[in-house]
């Protein structure tokens, strides 16, 4: 069995995965090997010139595809990264790499079968 949430393989008596803590049961998932992700990568992106402050916006793609985007920030701004994030988190994203600054610049998730 691999857990619902984190894809980590348990073992046949586990009532919770020891790698998140996800409990055991309902919530297991039976595959026939370990989890497939899928990978999201957050980039920064300019907003058309004519502002006095350089803006722009997260954005967030999966095989050169958007699929969502922060509102539009001053330059790199955290804020907009964050906002991004936690809208990725509640789709069951779970960040994986940030650049120097802390911005989450990678995600992945399960992959649904």
């Amino acid at each position: 069995m691999f857990c619902s949430k984190c894809g980590t393989e348990l073992g046949q008596e586990a009532n919770f995965c020891p790698k998140c803590g996800q409990a055991v049961g309902t919530a297991a998932v039976k595959r026939s090997g370990p989890a497939q992700y899928e990978y999201c990568r957050i980039t920064w992106e300019h907003a058309p010139f004519g502002e006095i402050l350089p803006q722009g916006y997260w954005v967030a793609e999966v095989d050169a595809t958007e699929i969502a985007r922060s509102p539009k920030v001053y330059f790199l701004s955290p804020r907009g990264n964050r906002a991004l994030v936690s809208v990725l988190l509640a789709e069951g994203w779970e960040p994986m790499g940030s650049d120097a600054r802390g911005n989450v610049t990678a995600m992945r998730r399960i992959k649904e079968q």
